[in-house]
Protein backbone atom coordinates (compact mmCIF):
# COMPACT_ATOMS: atom_id res chain seq x y z
CA UNK A 1 0.00 0.00 0.00
CA UNK A 2 1.29 3.51 -0.67
CA UNK A 3 2.92 5.70 1.55
CA UNK A 4 3.64 2.87 4.35
CA UNK A 5 7.78 2.43 3.72
CA UNK A 6 9.17 6.17 2.49
CA UNK A 7 13.04 7.60 2.19
CA UNK A 8 14.09 10.85 2.85
CA UNK A 9 17.08 12.68 1.51
CA UNK A 10 19.05 15.73 0.52
CA UNK A 11 20.69 17.19 -2.88
CA UNK A 12 22.87 19.76 -3.13
CA UNK A 13 24.04 22.37 -3.02
CA UNK A 14 23.02 23.84 -6.17
CA UNK A 15 24.64 26.82 -7.88
CA UNK A 16 22.34 29.15 -5.63
CA UNK A 17 23.51 28.11 -2.47
CA UNK A 18 19.51 25.56 -1.92
CA UNK A 19 19.23 22.15 -1.51
CA UNK A 20 16.48 20.01 -2.47
CA UNK A 21 14.74 17.46 0.08
CA UNK A 22 13.66 14.70 -1.48
CA UNK A 23 10.91 12.33 0.15
CA UNK A 24 10.22 9.16 -1.97
CA UNK A 25 7.27 6.71 -0.99
CA UNK A 26 8.65 3.43 -1.74
CA UNK A 27 6.08 1.23 -3.12
CA UNK A 28 4.24 4.03 -5.53
CA UNK A 29 7.38 5.92 -6.44
CA UNK A 30 5.72 9.27 -5.70
CA UNK A 31 8.01 12.10 -4.01
CA UNK A 32 7.46 14.83 -3.14
CA UNK A 33 10.65 17.73 -3.48
CA UNK A 34 11.61 20.78 -0.89
CA UNK A 35 13.37 23.54 -2.00
CA UNK A 36 15.31 24.49 0.89
CA UNK A 37 18.12 27.30 2.06
CA UNK A 38 18.88 25.81 5.42
CA UNK A 39 19.08 21.72 6.42
CA UNK A 40 18.94 21.69 9.88
CA UNK A 41 17.14 19.51 11.98
CA UNK A 42 15.02 21.80 12.57
CA UNK A 43 14.03 22.87 9.01
CA UNK A 44 14.05 19.37 7.96
CA UNK A 45 11.27 18.88 10.37
CA UNK A 46 9.16 22.08 9.82
CA UNK A 47 9.45 20.85 5.92
CA UNK A 48 8.36 17.07 6.79
CA UNK A 49 4.96 18.72 8.51
CA UNK A 50 3.49 19.83 5.18
CA UNK A 51 3.63 16.44 3.92
CA UNK A 52 2.55 14.69 6.55
CA UNK A 53 -0.24 16.63 6.86
CA UNK A 54 -1.27 15.73 3.47
CA UNK A 55 -0.79 11.85 2.95
CA UNK A 56 -0.48 11.18 6.49
CA UNK A 57 1.88 9.36 8.61
CA UNK A 58 4.09 6.68 7.34
CA UNK A 59 5.29 3.64 9.04
CA UNK A 60 8.76 4.08 8.75
CA UNK A 61 11.08 6.61 7.31
CA UNK A 62 14.54 5.78 5.59
CA UNK A 63 17.01 8.24 5.61
CA UNK A 64 20.87 8.64 5.15
CA UNK A 65 23.37 9.13 8.11
CA UNK A 66 23.90 12.97 7.77
CA UNK A 67 24.19 14.83 10.85
CA UNK A 68 20.45 16.24 10.15
CA UNK A 69 18.50 13.18 10.69
CA UNK A 70 20.23 11.89 13.30
CA UNK A 71 19.86 14.59 15.76
CA UNK A 72 18.18 13.81 19.28
CA UNK A 73 15.81 16.49 17.91
CA UNK A 74 14.85 14.65 14.46
CA UNK A 75 14.29 11.33 16.36
CA UNK A 76 12.13 12.72 19.10
CA UNK A 77 10.33 14.48 16.13
CA UNK A 78 9.59 11.09 14.63
CA UNK A 79 9.20 9.06 17.73
CA UNK A 80 6.73 11.77 18.49
CA UNK A 81 4.51 11.11 15.36
CA UNK A 82 5.38 6.98 15.59
CA UNK A 83 7.42 6.41 12.96
CA UNK A 84 10.19 4.30 13.07
CA UNK A 85 13.55 5.75 11.51
CA UNK A 86 15.54 3.41 9.32
CA UNK A 87 19.07 4.44 8.49
CA UNK A 88 21.31 3.00 5.38
CA UNK A 89 24.31 1.30 5.80
CA UNK A 90 27.22 4.22 5.92
CA UNK A 91 28.94 5.38 2.75
CA UNK A 92 26.76 2.53 0.69
CA UNK A 93 24.01 5.15 -1.05
CA UNK A 94 23.17 2.21 -2.81
CA UNK A 95 21.07 1.42 0.26
CA UNK A 96 18.42 3.89 -0.21
CA UNK A 97 18.53 3.42 -4.05
CA UNK A 98 14.74 5.32 -4.50
CA UNK A 99 15.93 8.18 -3.35
CA UNK A 100 19.46 7.90 -5.46
CA UNK A 101 17.51 7.31 -8.50
CA UNK A 102 15.27 9.90 -8.07
CA UNK A 103 18.02 12.31 -7.37
CA UNK A 104 19.63 11.54 -10.66
CA UNK A 105 16.22 12.18 -12.52
CA UNK A 106 15.71 15.42 -11.08
CA UNK A 107 19.59 16.16 -11.85
CA UNK A 108 19.44 15.40 -15.16
CA UNK A 109 15.68 18.03 -15.73
CA UNK A 110 18.15 20.48 -13.58
CA UNK A 111 21.40 20.05 -15.66
CA UNK A 112 19.18 20.71 -18.49
CA UNK A 113 17.82 23.85 -17.31
CA UNK A 114 21.18 25.05 -16.70
CA UNK A 115 22.51 24.53 -20.24
CA UNK A 116 19.38 26.13 -21.63
CA UNK A 117 19.98 28.88 -19.34
CA UNK A 118 15.72 28.46 -17.89
CA UNK A 119 14.83 28.98 -14.24
CA UNK A 120 15.08 25.60 -12.79
CA UNK A 121 12.51 26.12 -10.27
CA UNK A 122 10.20 26.29 -13.10
CA UNK A 123 11.40 23.34 -14.92
CA UNK A 124 11.39 21.58 -11.47
CA UNK A 125 7.77 21.40 -11.77
CA UNK A 126 7.14 20.53 -14.59
CA UNK A 127 9.41 17.66 -14.69
CA UNK A 128 7.31 16.32 -11.31
CA UNK A 129 4.09 16.89 -13.39
CA UNK A 130 5.42 14.33 -16.19
CA UNK A 131 6.82 12.08 -13.73
CA UNK A 132 3.95 11.77 -11.33
CA UNK A 133 2.41 11.23 -14.31
CA UNK A 134 4.40 8.79 -16.33
CA UNK A 135 4.18 5.20 -16.37
CA UNK A 136 7.27 3.91 -14.05
CA UNK A 137 9.70 1.50 -15.25
CA UNK A 138 9.36 -1.00 -12.74
CA UNK A 139 5.25 -0.53 -11.60
CA UNK A 140 3.95 -0.12 -15.26
CA UNK A 141 1.24 2.48 -13.76
CA UNK A 142 2.20 6.46 -13.02
CA UNK A 143 3.39 7.50 -9.53
CA UNK A 144 0.56 9.38 -9.17
CA UNK A 145 -1.93 6.81 -10.00
CA UNK A 146 -0.51 4.42 -7.36
CA UNK A 147 -0.63 6.75 -4.59
CA UNK A 148 -4.27 8.58 -4.99
CA UNK A 149 -5.72 5.41 -7.15
CA UNK A 150 -6.13 7.70 -9.76
CA UNK A 151 -4.76 9.79 -12.58
CA UNK A 152 -3.68 12.97 -13.05
CA UNK A 153 -4.84 15.69 -15.72
CA UNK A 154 -2.11 16.67 -17.73
CA UNK A 155 -1.50 18.11 -21.17
CA UNK A 156 -0.14 14.70 -22.18
CA UNK A 157 -2.58 11.86 -23.74
CA UNK A 158 -3.89 9.13 -21.58
CA UNK A 159 -2.49 5.68 -21.31
CA UNK A 160 -5.72 3.12 -20.59
CA UNK A 161 -5.37 0.11 -18.40
CA UNK A 162 -5.32 -0.16 -14.56
CA UNK A 163 -3.35 -2.67 -12.70
CA UNK A 164 -4.56 -4.66 -9.46
CA UNK A 165 -1.60 -4.20 -6.26
CA UNK A 166 -1.09 -7.47 -6.72
CA UNK A 167 0.53 -7.55 -9.90
CA UNK A 168 2.47 -4.16 -9.36
CA UNK A 169 3.93 -5.45 -6.27
CA UNK A 170 4.85 -8.86 -8.23
CA UNK A 171 6.07 -6.80 -11.50
CA UNK A 172 7.89 -4.99 -8.56
CA UNK A 173 10.26 -7.64 -6.71
CA UNK A 174 10.90 -9.27 -10.02
CA UNK A 175 12.29 -6.25 -11.53
CA UNK A 176 14.53 -5.53 -8.23
CA UNK A 177 15.52 -8.67 -8.21
CA UNK A 178 17.00 -7.89 -11.87
CA UNK A 179 18.38 -4.89 -11.17
CA UNK A 180 20.25 -6.29 -7.95
CA UNK A 181 21.43 -9.12 -10.27
CA UNK A 182 22.87 -6.71 -13.22
CA UNK A 183 24.40 -4.25 -10.14
CA UNK A 184 25.96 -7.18 -8.94
CA UNK A 185 27.21 -8.18 -11.99
CA UNK A 186 28.33 -4.84 -13.06
CA UNK A 187 30.32 -4.50 -9.70
CA UNK A 188 32.84 -7.10 -10.83
CA UNK A 189 36.53 -5.96 -11.31
CA UNK A 190 37.18 -6.10 -14.69
CA UNK A 191 40.70 -5.61 -16.50
CA UNK A 192 41.71 -1.83 -17.78
CA UNK A 193 41.68 -1.56 -21.15
CA UNK A 194 42.74 2.10 -21.62
CA UNK A 195 46.51 2.36 -23.70
CA UNK A 196 49.29 4.45 -23.96
CA UNK A 197 48.39 7.42 -26.81
CA UNK A 198 43.96 6.52 -26.12
CA UNK A 199 42.01 9.70 -25.39
CA UNK A 200 40.92 9.67 -21.77
CA UNK A 201 38.32 12.04 -19.40
CA UNK A 202 39.69 13.18 -16.18
CA UNK A 203 37.18 13.25 -13.09
CA UNK A 204 37.29 16.86 -11.53
CA UNK A 205 36.17 18.09 -8.06
CA UNK A 206 32.39 19.46 -8.16
CA UNK A 207 31.90 23.03 -7.40
CA UNK A 208 27.93 21.90 -7.10
CA UNK A 209 25.45 19.27 -8.15
CA UNK A 210 25.00 21.01 -11.50
CA UNK A 211 28.76 20.75 -12.64
CA UNK A 212 29.89 17.84 -15.24
CA UNK A 213 31.93 15.20 -13.45
CA UNK A 214 34.75 15.16 -15.57
CA UNK A 215 36.61 17.66 -17.49
CA UNK A 216 35.12 18.25 -20.84
CA UNK A 217 38.86 18.21 -22.67
CA UNK A 218 40.01 14.95 -23.20
CA UNK A 219 43.72 13.87 -22.30
CA UNK A 220 46.01 11.80 -23.72
CA UNK A 221 47.43 8.40 -21.88
CA UNK A 222 51.24 9.29 -21.99
CA UNK A 223 52.44 6.34 -18.79
CA UNK A 224 50.81 3.33 -17.32
CA UNK A 225 51.24 1.97 -13.86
Amino acid sequence: MPWQHIAADLMGPLPDGSYLFVVVDYFSRFFEVDVMKVITSEKLIKSLGPIFSRYGYPETLKRDNGSNFVSAEFESYLETCGISHRTTTPLWPQANGEVERQNRSLLKALKIAQVEKKDWRSELNHFLMAYRSTPHSTTGVSPAELMFNRKIRTKLPELSGVRENVLVSDRDAEMKQKSKDYSDFKRNARDNEIGLGDKVLVRQEKQNKLSPPYNPEPFEVVALK
